[in-house]
């Protein structure tokens, strides 16, 4: 496995969002990309790359790089498949990507937003 290349594809995602670039997104994720939020109602907001591009495609404005906030943890690795926890300003996400034509993408998202963004607080075992 090559760490950088991982690293980059997930940076991707995040900076893709925070730049307000579909194309940097584009490049990090699986076509067939499935992200999804559970909200507190236990209900699931499914959303596809697509989906998702767009939505980059119609953000208006940049997230300033004083606040920008990037931190990445691969939590496993195995063959060509890797779980990654990347928590940004407002959310925390868990990857799953795998490693196609010499590429990681993004095949897998599920997210929340962060504890302090929310009513309940998260469990202390769950924060590194």
């Amino acid at each position: 496995m090559n760490e950088a290349t991982l690293l980059a594809a997930v940076e991707g995602y995040i900076r893709g969002w925070y730049e307000g670039d579909p194309a940097r997104t584009t490049r990090c994720l699986h076509p067939q990309l499935a992200k999804h939020l559970v909200k507190d109602d236990a209900t699931i907001e499914g959303l596809d790359a697509a989906t998702l591009i767009g939505y980059v495609h119609e953000r208006v404005g940049t997230t300033p790089p004083t606040i920008q906030q990037q931190e990445i943890e691969i939590l496993g690795v195995y063959g060509n498949i890797t779980s990654v926890r990347a928590e940004m300003n407002e959310w925390v996400y868990f990857l799953h990507l795998d490693y196609f034509n010499d590429e990681w993408k993004i095949v897998n998202a599920i997210w929340s937003r962060c504890a302090e963004q929310q009513e309940r607080p998260a469990l202390d075992i769950c924060r590194r």
